[in-house]
């Protein structure tokens, strides 16, 4: 990628399967690539792209970055009187902001949290009627439980928890 480029993101919440386009230097050129969030994330993780397959017509150059930064995240975002959805991770509510209020929580509903860069932290308040049930995003972990596995978060109750790898969520 160019030195000192910044590229916003996508609307968000992100899926992972959103496309960016970016420019990098390949062999002394300027060039236009596109990947996806996933690898860009992946990226991030590490500073370096690791051999990604190829979007588009162009694929990223693997080695480090001399700069990378994100923009348009959450950017300390909260909503208010959300209301939880589903009864697994796929159908779960998609939070889409740092500080998010449930005010209506049915019985086995739940929320998923968004992949974001590292370090982004939520917090999570339960005021609804029921158990609200926190889970990853898909083939992420919080603390010792399975991959994919939803924490429990009790009417009143709130979590505060941070990616902390790129599968992993720590509660504070």
């Amino acid at each position: 990628m160019a030195i000192g480029n910044t590229y916003a993101a996508p609307q968000l919440p992100l899926t992972g399967a959103e496309q960016f386009t970016g420019f990098q230097q390949q062999n002394g050129q300027v060039v236009t690539c596109t990947f996806t969030f996933y690898q860009l994330q992946q990226a991030a993780n590490t500073l370096a792209f690791a051999s990604p397959p190829p979007i588009g017509s162009t694929t990223p150059n693997t080695g480090a970055f001399t700069t990378l930064s994100f923009s348009e995240f959450l950017s300390g975002s909260v909503a208010e009187g959300l209301t939880a959805t589903g009864n697994t991770q796929n159908t779960a509510y998609a939070i889409a902001a740092q500080y998010a209020v449930f005010t209506t929580v049915a019985a086995t509903t739940g929320a998923v949290l968004p992949i974001e860069p590292l370090a982004t932290t939520f917090t999570v308040l339960n005021r609804g009627a029921n158990p609200l049930t926190l889970y990853p995003p898909l083939n992420g972990q919080i603390e010792a439980l399975s991959v994919n596995e939803g924490t429990t978060i009790y009417p009143g109750g709130s979590v505060r928890i941070t990616q902390t790898s790129a599968d992993l969520w720590r509660i504070e």
